[in-house]
């Protein structure tokens, strides 16, 4: 009888974890959603790009976040958005260097739970801007190119993010392409016209 017990106490324990974690992730998707609206809010690149990392930032509940783009000039990513104690961060990482680097190089999200014992890294986490081992970083695409790479960083809980981090970074940057795609081309008409002149 004891042992009925105590396979039933696992059980409601292993379920009441189950339970905390899906209303996170509903937390998570209900922020999701009110981030999608924000994006919609503007039709200026920087200011997009910057809902962007705040919204991700807020939807992980994570202190640090940075998007940098592409210069197919230089082939180097720049800082171009940040937010939290990434804000006013500035720099330059060449394509295929570093974390960053290779994500804008193979177009394909990374999710590290802990930098020190990730044999893709093999580094110490000797920055002192960053609280935690993990972090997720996911490529900006526009029509299947990439063109940046979102960086998020330091989970307030100090936990380690997770494959559900990422689906929802995924999901978030997927809507946002389409924004910075408008904003673009509304710029890009914007300065045509300006300079256009009636014959």
């Amino acid at each position: 009888m004891q042992l009925v017990n105590m396979n039933i106490e696992k059980k409601l324990e292993l379920l009441e974890e189950e339970n905390t974690r899906l209303k996170e992730i509903i937390k998570r998707l209900s922020l999701l959603m009110d981030s999608i609206k924000v994006l919609n809010t503007s039709l200026r690149t920087e200011v997009i790009l910057k809902n962007i990392v705040d919204c991700a930032a807020q939807v992980l509940d994570a202190d640090c976040g940075t998007i940098m783009l592409l210069d197919k000039d230089t082939r180097e990513l720049e800082v171009v958005a940040s937010t939290g104690k990434s804000k006013n961060l500035q720099a330059r990482v060449k394509i295929g260097k570093g974390i960053s680097g290779k994500v804008a190089e193979t177009g394909r999200s990374i999710l590290v739970t802990d930098i020190e014992s990730d044999p893709r890294f093999k580094q110490k986490n000797n920055d002192k801007r960053y609280r935690t081992k993990s972090f997720v970083s996911v490529p900006l695409k526009v029509r299947g190119e990439t063109i940046g790479v979102l960086n998020i960083s330091d989970k307030k809980s100090r936990e380690a993010f997770q494959e559900d981090h990422l689906t929802i970074l995924i999901a978030l940057l997927s809507q946002a392409s389409f924004v910075i795609e408008y904003s673009r081309l509304y710029e890009a008409i914007r300065k045509y016209t300006k300079n256009w002149e009636p014959f």
